[in-house]
């Protein structure tokens, strides 16, 4: 097949509708949109994982690398992503099964080439995940704990919520 027989389908484009924001720094829900095994510039092994920001229309990616010199380092590090996630099943060849997991991840920006990224520092601990949303809310705490999916149900395929079913919206108020 030629490339110039190629017939475009219009039909089938689906705008993404990102805008590609900088996320601003600090602790935001995500929920996970894929996981990737991946080899580093620097040759370590790991994990690129996309994350959705609740809130804003980016993404951030999170990269889970395997230190084989400090194995303490890299294992509390799974364990912190696990943790966050609420992943039980720690074979980490099952991958595939943290898709729409949600967590929350502490942001910081850094520069590179004049221009500035978020990037995801470390993975919050479900006990203070709880104990951030009970401050703002002790409904939406007992959501959390009750209902794991309950804003994010379609994320995975860049949808938007269903509107026919009531969201509970955790809201940090130091982003307000």
């Amino acid at each position: 097949m030629s490339i110039t027989n190629w017939r475009y389908d219009e039909a089938q484009y689906k705008d993404h509708q990102y805008d590609f924001a900088l996320i601003p720094e600090g602790d935001h829900r995500v929920c996970i949109v894929q996981a990737e095994p991946k080899v580093f510039k620097n040759g370590n092994e790991g994990f690129e994982i996309e994350l959705e920001v609740e809130g804003f229309n980016s993404k951030l990616w999170y990269c889970m690398s395997f230190d084989y010199n400090d194995p303490q380092k890299t294992n509390q590090r799974i364990g912190a992503f696990f943790n966050s996630f609420g992943i039980t099943n720690y074979d980490l060849s099952a991958y595939r099964q943290w898709t729409g997991a949600r967590g929350m991840v502490h942001v910081k920006h850094n520069i590179w080439e004049g221009n500035t990224y978020a990037n995801v520092v470390y993975c919050i601990n479900k006990a203070t995940q709880l104990k951030r949303l009970g401050e703002t809310s002790q409904a939406t705490s007992q959501a959390l704990q009750t209902d794991s999916r309950n804003v994010f149900d379609d994320c995975i395929n860049n949808s938007t919520v269903n509107p026919n079913r009531p969201v509970i919206i955790p809201v940090d108020s130091r982003f307000i």
